[in-house]
């Protein structure tokens, strides 16, 4: 008599169920993680959009009409329910505030005591 023994056994199973379980607590710190990163991305994007605000409305103003030297700030800037404080620096680099029309502007930007974000530019006057 022949015996047809198909599935698993007992100790098979319970070291399939070993490799499962290991694999799986790695799964939460994983999780945490890439959380973790996207909530660092979000705030980041979201300095990003301060810094932009801020210097959309310098733009519309007159390089002559800006500071020669100095800075401005903090201005706590809204985004997404966040604020973040951004603070604009004229003239760091004297060089490039050598005409009258021409403005070097740095702008920082701060959450939480930590910056988050940072730019430099140069505005000039066309004609």
């Amino acid at each position: 008599m022949k015996h047809n023994h198909k599935g698993f056994s007992l100790l098979e199973v319970l070291f399939a169920l070993a490799i499962f379980s290991i694999v799986l607590a790695g799964m939460p710190n994983f999780f945490i993680t890439q959380t973790k990163l996207n909530m660092r991305s979000q705030i980041r994007t979201e300095a990003l959009a301060a810094a932009k605000q801020r210097l959309d409305f310098l733009r519309l103003q007159d390089p002559s009409a800006l500071p020669s030297s100095g800075d401005e700030g903090p201005e706590t800037i809204d985004v997404n329910g966040r604020d973040f404080e951004v603070t604009t620096y004229y003239c760091e680099e004297p060089s490039f505030c050598s005409s009258v029309n021409n403005r070097h502007i740095r702008v920082s930007v701060v959450y939480r005591d930590e910056e988050r974000y940072d730019v430099e530019t140069v505005f000039t006057k066309l004609r």
